[in-house]
C-alpha cells in the first residue's frame, strides 16, 4: 500500500517510514493532542469529511495539557467551561477537510479531529526544520512517553489525578 502513495514535490524529506492512515465512523472524535514527534503533518481526507480544530503550542495551558503527555482531556467541540474555565480564552482555528483536500498542521499544533462522515485519511510527516524541535520530538518518544506509560502502569489512578491537578494549576495561573 505504501507504494501507492505519491509524495508531493513540496519537499524531499517526507518520512516514508511513518505514513499514517486514520479511520473513523461518523461522530468519532480524536481527543485534543499534538503529534509526539513534533513533525509537520499534511493530512489528506480520502473519504468523508473531518472537522479539525487547531491550536498553536502557545495555547497549551488554556487546553489543560497534562504533564508528560501530548494530550488534553478537554472537548473543544463541546466545552465544559465550568470544569475548564480557561478554555474559554483559548484561541484556535476550525476547518472542515473534504475528500481530496489536504490540511497542513505545523509542528506542535494541537488538534482535535471530529468525523462528520465515516471515512479515512492519510497523514504524511515532514520533520521540523529546527534541530531543537527534532531533538524534543526524539526526547518525547524515547523518554517522556515511556516514563508516562510506566507511571500509568504503576499507579494509574493517582498518576492521572496528579496530572489533572497540574493541568488545572497551570490554567489557574492564567488569571481566570
Amino acid at each position: 500500500m505504501l507504494r501507492d502513495i505519491r509524495y508531493p514535490d513540496l519537499a524531499d524529506h517526507f518520512s516514508r517510514r511513518f505514513v499514517f492512515m486514520f479511520f473513523g465512523s461518523r461522530g468519532a472524535v480524536t481527543p485534543v493532542h499534538y503529534d509526539i514527534d513534533l513533525s509537520h503533518v499534511f493530512y489528506t481526507s480520502v473519504l468523508g469529511r473531518r472537522r479539525i480544530t487547531l491550536f498553536p503550542q502557545t495555547q497549551s495551558a488554556y487546553l489543560y495539557r497534562h504533564p508528560l503527555t501530548v494530550r488534553s482531556y478537554v472537548d473543544v467541540e463541546r466545552p465544559d467551561f465550568s470544569r475548564f474555565p480557561a478554555l474559554a480564552d483559548a484561541s484556535g482555528y476550525a476547518v472542515t477537510v473534504h475528500p481530496g483536500e489536504t490540511l497542513f498542521m505545523p509542528s506542535g499544533y494541537w488538534h482535535q479531529v471530529s468525523y462528520e462522515d465515516a471515512g479515512y485519511g492519510v497523514s504524511l510527516r515532514l520533520p521540523s526544520e529546527h534541530f531543537a524541535r527534532r531533538l524534543q520530538g526524539f526526547y518525547n518518544l524515547t523518554v517522556v512517553s515511556p516514563v508516562d506509560r510506566l507511571l500509568n502502569k504503576l499507579s494509574s489512578r493517582s498518576w492521572f489525578q496528579f496530572k489533572e491537578r497540574a493541568a488545572d494549576s497551570r490554567a489557574a495561573r492564567l488569571g481566570r
